[in-house]
């Protein structure tokens, strides 16, 4: 018999915005016929290896450890791990999990974008004359994804913010 691992509600909501932060739900078309490609995705460097191990137990999915590939662009390239859960039943496990504890950054549109593909095409729709549906999921998935200007004040001079990078401090300036 298979030891059943419990996760606290800690972890559980730290899941959640590790996600927000490092996740990516892909929803794509497939190169050869007719069929759509289902998969959320984390890569994170390989010493995150112990965190990995530990979503894996929590959601399943697969991971493995991708070698640093070091060129011009990146001297120092590292190992990384990419963690998978494909195919539209093996993310329900996701989708259950994001429902109860929700993603709470902009990402959360990207996930119900996704998810409301994973259920059509767990359903099997998308045989069923919902393939232009999907397809428009597709492109709203990556026009949502788009980064939004925003426009930032500026602070008056003698009230602007200095940022101490590293020590996490913030300070305002002496006169």
């Amino acid at each position: 018999m298979r030891n059943r691992v419990t996760f606290t509600n800690h972890f559980k909501s730290w899941l959640s915005g590790f996600i927000d932060g490092e996740g990516c739900f892909a929803l794509t078309t497939q190169t050869v016929g007719r069929g759509f490609a289902i998969q959320f995705v984390l890569r994170v460097r390989a010493d995150e290896l112990p965190v990995i191990k530990k979503i894996h137990q929590c959601l399943g999915g697969n991971y493995y450890i991708q070698s640093g590939y070091p060129n011009a662009d990146y001297p120092n390239a590292n190992p990384q791990i990419n963690y998978t859960l494909s195919g539209a039943k093996n993310c329900l496990r996701l989708i259950r999990h994001l429902e109860k504890y929700p993603l709470q950054a902009k990402k959360k549109q990207d996930f119900e974008i996704w998810r409301e593909a994973v259920y059509l095409i767990v359903s099997k729709e998308h045989l069923k004359g919902k393939r232009d549906y999907l397809l428009y999921l597709c492109d709203k998935i990556k026009k949502v994804r788009q980064y939004e200007k925003v426009e930032i004040p500026e602070a008056p001079k003698d009230r602007q913010l200095i940022l101490l990078v590293g020590g996490g401090n913030v300070r305002t300036p002496v006169s």
